[in-house]
């Protein structure tokens, strides 16, 4: 099977939240696959993220608009005469979706275009309702689905469980970016270890490159500011209340320190309110959003990354840091336990333990030959595990190794 030609159908792009999708396809586009894009809605925050802006450049972007029956009945009729021996299984599998099948109608308007470019595979991130609707084009016209899950859709439950159940067994390939969230898997939809593959996310780890000259930090013996960054949505899943409480104790304790926070959203009136309750507003920097090169100049400039969110598969922004070798100090998750491995990268504390937080960076900042150790060890595991050449390299094997007239390898019921 020629993987060249890839549909990625998405809830919406480009989102601020979802850069992980934008890398991941322009890392496709530049392995030489054709991409293109198909959204159940516009964006809702589509932010100003340079790869973003070259993934549109490159890869032509539909959303679904349905003018009224006669469409749909056109675009039946349509892959009726195209892919006869299909039609009657598809037809099946949409009315079994059941109070899901409006999801299916939705996209049926775009069997003709679909018939027509001869795409190769389509890729789906989140078991969503894009995913329903990948499943049902596929059902239609015979071109395989893979799933990449994340973290949010298999705790939120976007899908009921039943429903996400059945269409991961029409799946081509079923992926998830942690063995936590494929242990996870396992438990809630019955699917063994076999069936879910793990490729993680990828960053630029060329753009993500530490600086050659050592940190101001790196053979001193004077005290200086201690420079703390974290990027992030404000909102209230980051709990970035939390860093604001733990510097509040490091300044009380006599630690010259400063905290940038990179991100916009809901919670900064809040965030604002808590810096001049503990009178941190000296050391606390509230930058919003930046583009990407303002981001990497501030992590260069940083000493230790801090995460606290409360639910996170994971953090892209924490792999960006590691690859500029910054140690993280983080509330632990699953995803971040894979990611730190814990003491080599970086230090997990208990969620919201603010002062255990504030504790755990006052420890690395007073080590500074361990500082340095873990930030080389952060780098090398993001060099091995989260390059996003070497990811895409693998996704694009995933997709090119696939039986076109089976829906499903996952060993699953087939419709």
């Amino acid at each position: 099977m020629n993987s060249q030609n890839v549909l990625y159908v998405l809830i919406s792009f480009p989102e601020t939240s979802e850069t992980f999708i934008a890398e991941e396809i322009a890392a496709l586009h530049a392995e030489g696959c054709a991409i293109s894009i198909l959204c159940m809605q516009s964006a809702t925050a589509p932010g100003n993220h340079a790869i973003s802006r070259q993934v549109l450049e490159n890869s032509p972007l539909r959303v679904l608009d349905i003018e009224g029956k006669g469409q749909i009945v056109r675009a039946l009729i349509t892959a009726l005469l195209k892919r006869p021996r299909l039609f009657l299984p598809g037809l099946l599998r949409w009315l079994r979706l059941g109070q899901k099948r409006w999801i299916g109608t939705r996209v049926l308007t775009e069997l003709p275009a679909l018939l027509r470019e001869d795409y190769s595979g389509i890729c789906v991130h989140f078991a969503a309702r894009n995913l329903v609707a990948a499943t049902t084009l596929s059902g239609f016209t015979g071109i395989p689905v893979s799933v990449t899950t994340h973290r949010f859709d298999i705790i939120d439950d976007p899908l009921p469980p039943s429903v996400a159940r059945a269409e991961f067994h029409k799946c081509a390939n079923i992926i998830t970016i942690s063995e936590a969230n494929r242990e996870l898997m396992q438990a809630k939809y019955g699917l063994s270890r076999e069936q879910i593959q793990v490729l993680r996310c990828g960053i630029r780890t060329a753009f993500f490159s530490p600086p050659e000259a050592s940190k101001a930090q790196e053979g001193s013996e004077s005290p200086r500011t201690l420079k703390l960054v974290t990027i992030g949505r404000l909102e209230k899943v980051k709990a970035q209340q939390h860093l604001i409480v733990a510097l509040g104790h490091l300044v009380q304790s006599g630690r010259q320190a400063h905290l940038t926070i990179i991100g916009e959203g809901p919670e900064r009136a809040r965030l604002e309110r808590l810096i001049r309750e503990y009178e941190l507003e000296p050391n606390v920097t509230l930058t919003g959003s930046l583009p990407q090169d303002e981001v990497q100049r501030t992590l260069s400039e940083s000493d230790l990354y801090l995460s606290t969110s409360e639910s996170e598969g994971i953090p892209i922004s924490c792999m960006e840091a590691m690859a500029m070798q910054l140690p993280i100090v983080a509330f632990t998750l699953p995803g971040l336990e894979e990611l730190l491995r814990h003491r080599d990268c970086g230090l997990l504390v208990d969620q919201g333990d603010a002062p255990a937080l504030a504790d755990g960076i006052a420890s690395l900042a007073a080590d500074v030959p361990r500082l340095q150790s873990m930030g080389r060890a952060a780098r090398e595991e993001i060099l091995e595990n989260y390059d996003r050449t070497k990811n895409a390299q693998v996704l694009k094997r995933l997709l090119a190794n696939v039986d076109p007239h089976c829906h499903s390898r996952s060993g699953g019921p087939r419709d």
